[in-house]
């Protein structure tokens, strides 16, 4: 799977977000989300301003363990923190794209 770009969005911004992004990339037409705390508010939301983008839920469990982990693999890190063993090792943002990436590959996985 290409990503073509990740970020965290406040909930307040995503519909805005949303609609810019669908304006840059017009070829989107599904939208997969995690089923956590707040999901059913905000499909409800874009539903009701979105209404021709289809959506599936994914189940959330794990992910934000699986998140850091990526994160922690993925990012540079500062030095001090590098010297740490991995475990203990904080990120030093958040880092819920990388839950959306996670997401994201679980629903193609099961859809191949």
């Amino acid at each position: 799977m290409n990503i073509l770009e990740h970020s965290v969005v406040e909930s307040k911004a995503l519909l805005a977000e949303l609609q810019a992004t669908l304006q840059r990339v017009p070829e989107i037409s599904l939208l997969v989300m995690g089923n956590g705390t707040g999901s059913a508010s905000l499909l409800s939301t874009i539903h009701q301003n979105l209404p021709d983008l289809e959506f599936t839920l994914v189940d959330e469990r794990s992910t934000s363990e699986l998140a850091r982990a990526r994160f922690i693999a993925e990012e540079p890190l500062p030095l001090l923190q590098r010297m740490l063993p991995r475990g203990l090792r904080s990120p030093t943002r958040p880092y819920d794209d990388y839950v959306a990436i996670i997401l994201a590959e679980q629903y193609f996985s099961r859809i191949r």
